[in-house]
């Protein structure tokens, strides 16, 4: 009994770090509105910039400091400028993708944004930054189109790499999409200097707590192995729970597999975790 009040006390804790269903519903919601308006069906049917002038915003690149995009409001109208030496074009579509979140439901919240690369990737901090990610990834990858297109969906980072091919995002956005997106018990995670920055969870109703922010990453993990320089699995790999759910060890009612990849020359890990249950 004791092991399992600890297990709830943990989860009650880790889901502190998710956004409210509130929230994340609005989000989707309102990413839906659009394509459903525009009649979205397919991949190359998503053109932001065009959206975005429909939606009386004109999107813009050029220079900007400490700083990925921001959006400037007047009234009806505004401007989406984007930083011109973003080397992906993935990354772009996702800052822009993210600030007409924050155009469609932040029209009473600020009328200057500006948004960090650290915003861009939030998913558990402010509101109004994890709102527009969630609007983003749904509207740059439509749940509808992407099912149709890609079936039954599999944790790994080969099928990440399929969705940011086929939708034009970057690897790390497709990851969080590929957990939303499967019918499996998954989290994508994101580690920079050995510590967890963030993590996404799948499979909406999972009753496995999350991971808690600043999660030291365990020497036994892919991902601190290929932090010290090691290559990366081909494919997911079994790991000690413990690995990545300090309370789990010894624990066997499921097993964890994990596939981690760096990116580019960075010391930042992207990992997928497959939780499979007896």
């Amino acid at each position: 009994m004791q092991c399992w009040r600890i297990y709830y006390c943990l989860k009650k804790m880790m889901n502190k770090n998710s956004p409210p269903k509130a929230n994340e519903m609005r989000a989707r919601r309102s990413a839906n509105d659009l394509i459903k308006h525009y009649a979205i069906s397919s991949p190359c049917e998503i053109r932001l910039e065009d959206i975005a002038m429909d939606r009386k915003v004109f999107v813009r690149e050029g220079e900007l400091k400490n700083t990925d995009a921001y959006l400037l409001r007047k009234g009806n109208k505004g401007i989406i400028r984007v930083r011109d030496s973003i080397p992906e074009v993935g990354r772009k579509r996702f800052a822009i993708a993210h600030e007409l979140g924050h155009w469609e439901m932040h029209e009473n919240d600020t009328q200057l944004n500006f948004c960090t690369e650290e915003n861009l990737s939030d998913y558990q901090g402010s509101p109004m930054e994890v709102e527009a990610n969630i609007f983003a990834s749904e509207l740059l990858v439509p749940t509808l189109v992407a099912r149709t297109i890609l079936g039954s969906v599999s944790p790994s980072i080969a099928a990440a790499r399929e969705i940011a091919n086929t939708f034009t995002i970057s690897l790390t956005a497709a990851a969080i999409r590929l957990v939303q997106l499967s019918r499996e018990d998954c989290m994508a995670v994101f580690s920079s200097g050995g510590i967890v920055k963030w993590w996404r969870k799948g499979k909406e109703f999972s009753d496995l707590p999350g991971i808690s922010k600043n999660h030291i990453l365990h020497p036994e993990s892919e991902a601190s192995e290929i932090l010290c320089g090691r290559k990366p699995s081909p494919k997911m790999v079994r790991v000690p729970n413990e690995t990545w759910f300090p309370w789990a060890k010894n624990r066997t009612e499921f097993e964890v597999y994990e596939e981690s990849i760096q990116l580019g020359r960075y010391s930042t890990i992207l990992t997928i975790l497959w939780i499979i249950s007896d």
